[in-house]
């Protein structure tokens, strides 16, 4: 099962969740109470500690979403029901990657670490915010392996913002 581990030096020694390879349990939010339509932005920071396939370091169970690295295509994805946005993105082990991922239908967006992935056009669908899951998403393609240090979300497209958005990234930076 997930652990919290007290430091973590990958993640400049802070807390952390740590999701063990071959694990294949979440840590699960409850249902929201007033779920969030799209567009909302969600953010992670975490960091792999072994490559599967398929690692969802946040995703939901209720109306399924998930953010998740795709060693088989080499590319980040996120998804809310019908399609998949793919950014391209090598992702490796003990980097620290500040995720921000804005649902918006087929206005959707990927960034990491400061850098946009994708904005394109990929329709993924339309599933609200309801609940978070860390270290899996429902469609059981692979467990997450590694450690998430935040996550986050909120109601629109914070990339329209340009000011918030600047000000997530200097924090995710200056923190971790």
């Amino acid at each position: 099962k997930p652990t919290f581990v007290q430091t973590f030096a990958a993640l400049d020694n802070k807390p952390t969740s740590e999701h063990p390879a071959g694990i294949t349990t979440f840590l699960r939010k409850a249902p929201l109470a007033i779920g969030a339509v799209q567009p909302f932005t969600v953010w992670v920071v975490c960091t792999r500690n072994a490559l599967g396939a398929f690692d969802a370091p946040i995703g939901a169970t209720t109306n399924r979403w998930f953010v998740r690295f795709n060693n088989t295509s080499t590319t980040i994805d996120i998804h809310a029901g019908i399609g998949t946005a793919s950014g391209a993105f090598a992702s490796t082990t003990g980097v620290r990657y500040g995720i921000i991922a804005v649902f918006n239908g087929g206005s959707s967006k990927i960034r990491v670490n400061g850098a946009s992935v994708f904005a394109g056009a990929t329709n993924i669908g339309a599933n609200p915010l309801t609940d978070f899951t860390l270290g899996d998403e429902t469609g059981g393609l692979g467990p997450f392996h590694g450690n998430v240090a935040e996550c986050g979300a909120g109601a629109g497209d914070l990339t329209a913002d340009v000011a918030a958005l600047a000000q997530l990234e200097a924090w995710i930076e200056a923190q971790y």
